[in-house]
């Protein structure tokens, strides 16, 4: 095959469509990264409040 044959091919997606991927996984990593903010803080307060009623 010739290269300027496959340089004259169009992309089968065009690149709005690799634009809204790529947002779609950042708008999750976000999601995830709000969840955390919570998340770690009580489970670090639950463990501490089972750890100091144990033993003391």
């Amino acid at each position: 095959m010739r290269p300027d044959a496959e340089r004259s091919r169009s992309p089968t997606r065009p690149p709005t469509v690799q634009y809204e991927q790529c947002c779609r996984g950042r708008a999750t990593a976000i999601f995830i990264d709000k969840i955390s903010r919570f998340f770690f803080p009580f489970s670090f307060f639950i463990l501490n409040v089972v750890y100091w009623s144990t033993f003391l």
